[in-house]
């Protein structure tokens, strides 16, 4: 006798509600991570210049990704 337990874990309505969602906590992981960096563990104030703007970017993407599944959804 086989027994297959099927677990499915899907709590929104579309599927693109929970991509964006992991879309979010991934950035938020990144975003965390690259904070580690603005310390003395990168001695070169050009190179933490770069990831700012790094940082700066990736935040705006995740404005742009959120602003427009928000605009996919009203439609």
């Amino acid at each position: 006798m086989d027994i297959w337990i099927k677990l499915e874990l899907n709590p929104y309505e579309n599927t693109m509600v929970g991509y964006v969602e992991k879309f979010n906590d991934y950035a938020v992981l990144n975003l965390s991570i690259i904070l580690y960096l603005f310390t003395d563990m990168v001695p070169n104030p050009d190179t933490k210049y770069l990831i700012g703007w790094i940082y700066i970017g990736t935040i705006g993407l995740v404005v742009v990704v959120n602003f427009s599944a928000m605009l996919f959804s009203l439609s």
